[in-house]
């Protein structure tokens, strides 16, 4: 992970990601193909999930 910090008013921190942090990419991309089979699973089974979407995140 990266961290600049602006020395500016008011404060302004941006973070991102370093080369190496971009290597855990496919495991979250495992673990949410995991999470959606088993949300798909539960459905199925009748259980009722709601889904909470969030429009601000990247895909």
């Amino acid at each position: 992970m990266t961290r600049h910090v602006y020395q500016q008013m008011p404060h302004k921190v941006e973070y991102g990601l370093t080369e190496y942090g971009v290597t855990a990419n496919t495991i979250v991309d495992v673990m949410c193909a995991w999470g959606r089979d088993n949300i798909a699973l539960r459905q199925q089974r009748g259980e009722d999930i709601v889904l909470l979407e969030n429009n601000d995140s990247e895909s």
